[in-house]
């Protein structure tokens, strides 16, 4: 068990049971599903923007219509989130 910072999480990535919690300065590697993982984020501060993908949107560096930069990584938004991330989005502008 580790505590970690919702701040520090810049996304996480699923990988089947398994999710990848990219933080500022590491990259943890859970059993869990990015499903139930998501329930326990504040939705105001975090996006799913992809099946296999959520971040946080105060790490967002840019996007476009079809791509979130976050620390560095440029990542897809999937069309079946798209509309949601974008209005979302452009409330922060």
């Amino acid at each position: 068990m580790e505590k970690i910072d919702f701040s520090d999480i810049l996304y996480v990535e699923s990988y089947a049971d398994y999710i990848k919690i990219h933080l500022k300065d590491r990259v943890l590697v859970v059993r869990e599903s990015i499903s139930s993982f998501e329930n326990k984020l504040h939705e105001s501060q975090f996006i799913r923007f992809h099946c296999s993908f959520i971040g946080n949107i105060l790490a967002i560096d840019s996007y476009t219509h079809e791509f979130l930069e976050i620390g560095g990584k440029t990542l897809t938004i999937s069309r079946s989130y798209k509309v949601e991330v974008l209005k979302r989005l452009q409330q922060f502008e």
